[in-house]
């Protein structure tokens, strides 16, 4: 986060002592999460890297982020799905024809999985988290969330996503699959640096 934010240096205004923090204030993540979000666009080529500076996010009533030119290319534009946990920031652009969607959560936080478990999951989720522990209980929140993204929804509609026992089998940096009652979703889940979990949730069948 630090290095997106020096690169705008001089334009913004922020406290640098906020890139300290295990969670830097709002505004700080806001920023950070534009910086990101426009170089990967300039990146991506789509647009060019003048017209990715001036680009927005904005929010649907229900949380879903957009993105917003001020001219008539937003046709150009991609999905957009947002995560963050404490520092860390994670951005992904799709194509709108898609439903995808990301989650990102530090697996060293040790919190009281057992007890979320218990109130939050299934049966056989909880027979899942029983089984594989805290991982397993980060895996599964993590599906809920990016599924739940995937299609702009918010937490309630993530928690009443039933997953079963369909990530029994673990993987790790490798693609799986799971039915639910909205749709089949293709999962990518990854752990990044021994700390983060990375999961991203694809639907490609379009709906309106």
């Amino acid at each position: 986060m630090r290095f997106l934010l020096n690169e705008c240096k001089g334009t913004h205004h922020f406290d640098f002592s906020e890139l300290d923090k295990k969670r830097p204030s709002l505004a700080t993540r806001r920023l950070a999460t534009l910086v990101l979000t426009r170089s990967l666009l300039a990146e991506s080529k789509l647009i060019s890297p003048q017209q990715a500076k001036k680009v927005t996010i904005h929010r649907l009533k229900s949380g879903k982020p957009f993105l917003k030119f001020y001219r008539n290319i937003n046709y150009l534009l991609p999905s957009i799905s947002l995560s963050h946990t404490g520092p860390w920031i994670a951005c992904l652009l799709s194509d709108k024809k898609t439903q995808t969607g990301l989650d990102i959560e530090d697996i060293t936080v040790n919190r009281p999985f057992k007890k979320l478990s218990e109130y939050a999951f299934s049966k056989e989720e909880n027979e899942f988290v029983s089984q594989t522990g805290q991982l397993g209980f980060y895996k599964l929140w993590t599906t809920k969330e990016a599924i739940a993204k995937s299609r702009g929804k918010g937490l309630n509609d993530a928690l009443k996503i039933d997953l079963g026992l369909q990530l029994a089998h673990p993987f790790s940096a490798a693609q799986a699959e799971v039915k639910i009652a909205e749709g089949n979703y293709h999962l990518f889940q990854q752990i990044i640096d021994h700390s983060l979990l990375l999961t991203i949730a694809h639907n490609t069948i379009y709906k309106k």
